[in-house]
C-alpha cells in the first residue's frame, strides 16, 4: 500500500521532501506533480524501480530529458541533489497525464512507494522533441518553447 502525502503546491513542507527524498534514495516509485500534470519517479540506476515503471505505462525503456516547473519537483530535485528518472504519469488507453492526486492514489496504490498529493493540476501535454536522429524533430506542442530546436 503506498502512502499519500499532501504537499502545499506553492511552499513545499521540507520535513516531507526529506521523506520523499528517502523512499526514492531506497529504491522506491513515487507519483509527484510537475506542471503538466503528475509523472512517476525513482533514482537513476535503480533497475527494479524503472522496470515498474516501465510496466505501469506499458513503456520501452526510450530515454528524455524533462524540466518541470513547479515548486514540489523542484525542492525534491534540490533536497535529492541528482536527477531523477521520470516519465509523465499517462496510464495505459489515457490521452492526458493524470491530474488529480486522490484517483492516482486509487489506481496504483499497490504498485507505488508514494503518492505526493500536490493539488489538483491541469492537463496540459509538454512540449516533446526527439533528438535521436541528426537532426531534431518536434513530435508535440505543448507547454515549453520548441524554437532553439528548430
Amino acid at each position: 500500500m503506498s502512502q499519500l502525502f499532501y504537499i502545499h503546491p506553492d511552499n513545499p513542507q521540507p520535513r516531507l521532501i526529506s521523506q520523499c527524498v528517502e523512499v526514492l534514495r531506497k529504491g522506491g516509485v513515487i507519483v509527484y506533480p510537475t506542471d503538466s500534470g503528475y509523472a512517476l519517479g525513482c533514482m537513476l540506476g535503480e533497475k527494479n524501480a524503472m522496470e515498474r515503471i516501465c510496466r505501469i505505462r506499458n513503456l520501452d525503456k526510450t530515454i528524455g530529458l524533462r524540466v518541470p516547473s513547479n515548486p514540489i519537483a523542484f525542492d525534491l530535485l534540490a533536497a535529492l541533489g541528482e536527477p531523477l528518472m521520470s516519465t509523465t504519469l499517462m496510464l495505459p488507453g489515457n490521452d492526458f497525464a493524470e491530474s488529480d492526486p486522490e484517483e492516482i492514489q486509487d489506481a496504483l496504490d499497490k504498485v507505488v512507494d508514494l503518492v505526493i498529493h500536490g493539488g489538483f493540476l491541469g492537463q496540459q501535454p509538454t512540449t516533446v522533441i526527439d533528438l535521436t536522429e541528426d537532426s531534431p524533430e518536434v513530435v508535440r506542442v505543448g507547454a515549453g518553447d520548441p524554437k532553439p530546436f528548430m
